[in-house]
């Protein structure tokens, strides 16, 4: 098993800097899970704007937005491509032990989830569930104890915690938050910003890279 890294880029609402957020998850020496909508392939829209306005405003009223469409996805190969398309530095990064989840398991569910036509939905395959998604296959939710945290009832589904808006990076923190409360801080260290990405395929060798000093991560003479 192996370290895991979650990048969140926070969900900002409307006015100046506006942006859906992102979220992503790094598994040392392996897959980068970065799930994005196409840029090049057509949307198509749960409801027409334009052919359907009183359809819009009711679903506008209910979730919030309007904009809930499927398309093609696309992924991002690395942290640095994240940072390109967000134009900043993750605002959070949690750092995860490498004895907490199954690091094989979440790379076996990545191969099966990330197929060449697979979907990407703004709402039930977005980012954020993906990541959620990602993280559960490794057997997160073994390590956040509902009798523990002195919850009721069972951990919500992905998708009943949709809140009918789709799972959002807040959503992906109050998640992470509960295995910290579960495991402590040593074993999900919310507060890992200064933790270098590394571990990045150079395309086409399998070298594994260090982000941090662009040299192979196994001979990287500043790690």
């Amino acid at each position: 098993m192996a370290k895991v890294w979650v990048y969140n880029w926070n969900h900002v609402r409307g006015g100046e800097g506006a942006a859906w957020g992102h979220s992503a998850l790094q598994i040392e020496a392996g897959a980068y899970i970065s799930w994005w909508p196409s840029r090049d392939d057509e949307r198509h829209y749960a409801v027409d704007r334009n052919k359907s306005p009183f359809m819009a405003r009711m679903m506008n009223r209910i979730i919030g937005t309007t904009n809930v469409y499927k398309v093609k996805h696309r992924c991002n190969p690395s942290y640095q491509h994240d940072i390109t398309d967000e134009g900043r530095a993750a605002d959070v990064v949690v750092e995860i032990a490498a004895d907490v989840l199954n690091t094989g398991a979440i790379e076996r569910w990545w191969a099966g989830y990330a197929y060449e036509a697979a979907s990407y939905h703004s709402i039930k395959k977005n980012c954020s569930t993906t990541v959620i998604r990602a993280l559960r296959a490794g057997g997160s939710d073994s390590h956040v104890s509902v009798t523990k945290l002195g919850l009721s009832g069972k951990l919500p589904s992905i998708d009943f915690f949709s809140k009918r808006t789709g799972w959002e990076p807040t959503d992906v923190m109050a998640y992470l938050r509960l295995m910290n409360r579960s495991l402590g801080d040593a074993k999900v260290n919310l507060n890992a910003n200064n933790v270098a990405p590394r571990n990045v395929p150079v395309e086409g060798t399998g070298v594994q890279m260090c982000e941090a000093h662009g040299q192979p991560l196994l001979t990287c003479s500043n790690c």
